[in-house]
């Protein structure tokens, strides 16, 4: 009875001290930035912008609408300032007021060529055989994925830039170990 007892004594303290341990290495939370950047958005006339937060990517993406590529571009640097450790992806669709209908249309018909034009630039640069994924909205070209080496990231990064009506290329591709 009594080593039963010294048993449960000592199991208790292993699990206690493991806890512990697992306490202490525990990694510390990253700070996000979110909060922030639809602060400043909304301070600065822009509230109708939208943001979502990758920790993960390590991204801001900003959504929604604005009636002008100036205040487009001026969503980009307020959130860029907001959140400098973040990378800022803008995907704000530009739809002029009593024209949003129409704007909407363009942007889809660009987004698809788009589409195309990468699609063709893939084979032209032998990049047809890598594992790359990729997708378009409003202009921001992410490619996802897998490719073979770091030369071949950066040749997919390289192609998707000089890909025509590209504003932003977000590169999310993996190299496989």
């Amino acid at each position: 009875m009594r080593l039963h007892r010294q048993l449960v004594s000592i199991a208790g303290l292993a699990f206690v001290i493991v806890l512990a341990l697992a306490a202490c290495h525990r990694r510390p939370a990253q700070p996000t930035f979110k909060a922030a950047v639809q602060q400043a958005l909304q301070q600065n006339g822009l509230g109708s912008v939208t943001v979502d937060e990758d920790v993960s990517h390590n991204t801001i993406t900003l959504g929604g609408k604005t009636q002008n590529e100036q205040d487009k571009d001026r969503a980009y640097t307020i959130a860029g300032t907001a959140a400098p450790a973040r990378v800022i992806v803008n995907q704000i669709s530009v739809e002029p007021a009593g024209e949003a209908h129409r704007a909407r249309q363009i942007e889809s018909d660009v987004d698809a060529a788009i589409r195309k034009n990468f699609k063709a630039v893939l084979l032209a640069n032998r990049l047809e055989r890598q594992h790359i994924q990729y997708s378009v909205k409003n202009g921001v070209l992410t490619l996802s994925g897998t490719v073979d080496s770091p030369q071949l990231k950066d040749d997919a990064q390289q192609a998707a830039s000089s890909t025509p009506n590209v504003q932003q290329v977000v590169n999310e591709l993996k190299v496989r170990p």
